[in-house]
């Protein structure tokens, strides 16, 4: 190619010819109307000029090559991602974007012209955390030769899929309480016929006891029979403050003694080859709760690990103590700030399959054969119902650990 020098009304082009041309005051039919061939140096004025144009949207925006390399970036998208656009550009931007999104985007050559692209949603990744963007394609081949063929425009929708997930939660609270209003329908029906058939175990327990006061060793076993019969009865009854509005009973209650005792009254029922490790904190303070509840979530939590044990055995451990939880508390629980009891049941057994992880706390969900899907979804309300939070993390193969938090007393002191 060729050096020139272009003149017309004082102005001045100079550079080498490239293949592509401009046309300088285009009115048709004048002597003005002529055509210059464009220099390389143009087109990179052109991109400074877009760069700065692109930097005052309030949208990000970012231009790609071909490869899918950042070529251009504005600082709405400088901003988004937190990096500095000396680090943004020449990057792959399918480096940003979280890998399970990945699949959602394809670029390269074949791919990018005689496309449709539609808007979609993807995560990018910003530093520690993930932020949620709606992508909108901007194609424009003309520019090709500036080396960025592929615009993204990213919408910040952060807010929106909070409000999708916030929805989401509040459908699901609807059905379990629909759930939960179908079960106390059903339960009402039920809870008669059931008091009428353990108040003659009850009572004739009660005869059994009079007669055989000089036998201990049989006092002693009837006198457990009958203690579960009572418990029986109470825990029918209270199947009702579940699933319609009641006042509960609460008063302080310490759960030592209950961990203790349920643990002991366990032995007989579970394998042998699982050996029990306890650590009850003796100074853990009192909670504000009716003690059958306490009972309740004691019993479902332990029964549940011995369940996924079975025969083959494992290590149960147990353990009761107080933590204080702050207002940045890490866990996956909301709990307010302030000192709780932390009632932890852990096994060894076959562990909670992942896809299922989602529904154990659903009423009538179970995995066991002749199970009722009641016991984690009651223990749940129980101890929601005390401001407390019930949490677990479990590993197919590798067991279970449960975790249930219930706010202390809080008990003031007059002088």
């Amino acid at each position: 190619m060729e050096n020139f020098t272009s003149e017309k009304k004082n102005k001045k082009i100079f550079g080498k010819a490239s293949e592509r041309i401009i046309y300088d005051d285009p009115i048709h039919g004048s002597d003005l109307y002529e055509s210059v061939h464009v220099m390389p140096d143009y087109f990179d004025f052109l991109r400074d000029g877009q760069s700065i144009l692109y930097d005052s949207l309030p949208l990000a925006y970012v231009a790609l090559n071909e490869k899918g390399v950042v070529k251009i970036a504005n600082q709405a998208a400088v901003e988004m991602l937190s990096v500095e656009k000396r680090h943004l550009i020449n990057t792959n931007f399918i480096d940003y974007i979280y890998k399970e999104d990945k699949k959602k985007i394809k670029i390269d050559k074949e791919s990018l012209f005689g496309t449709v692209f539609k808007p979609f949603d993807i995560r990018l990744k910003k530093k520690q955390s993930l932020v949620w963007v709606r992508v909108n394609f901007m194609m424009d081949e003309e520019f090709c030769s500036c080396g960025s063929p592929l615009g993204l425009m990213l919408t910040d929708i952060n807010d929106l899929k909070h409000v999708e997930l916030e929805k989401s939660k509040l459908q699901h609270q609807l059905l379990q309480a629909q759930k939960m209003e179908a079960i106390g329908n059903l339960s009402s029906g039920i809870v008669h016929d059931f008091n009428n058939i353990l108040h003659p175990i009850i009572g004739s327990l009660e005869l059994l006891i009079d007669d055989t006061a000089n036998d201990r060793k049989r006092l002693k076993t009837l006198e457990n029979i009958l203690n579960g019969a009572k418990r029986a009865c109470s825990l029918v009854k209270q199947i009702l403050s579940f699933t319609h509005t009641s006042s509960l009973e609460a008063s302080p209650v310490k759960i030592q003694p209950i961990v203790r005792e349920i643990l002991k009254l366990s032995r007989s029922s579970m394998s042998t080859e699982i050996k029990v490790i306890q650590s009850i904190d003796n100074d853990c303070g009192k909670i504000l709760a009716d003690p059958i509840h306490v009972y309740q979530i004691v019993m479902n939590l332990i029964t549940n690990a011995c369940h996924a044990m079975g025969k083959d055995g494992g290590i149960l451990d147990v353990t009761l103590k107080e933590i204080e939880v702050a207002r940045n508390f890490s866990g996956k629980l909301i709990l307010n700030p302030g000192m709780y009891a932390c009632l932890s049941v852990a096994d060894t057994g076959y562990g909670i399959d992942s896809a299922i992880k989602d529904k154990i706390f659903d009423p009538c969900f179970t995995t066991k054969k002749n199970g009722t899907g009641l016991g984690l979804s009651v223990i749940s309300s129980i101890v929601k119902k005390y401001g407390g939070g019930i949490d677990f993390s479990s590993e197919p193969g590798k067991g279970s650990l449960f975790k249930v938090y219930i706010p202390l007393c809080q008990i003031h002191s007059f002088f």
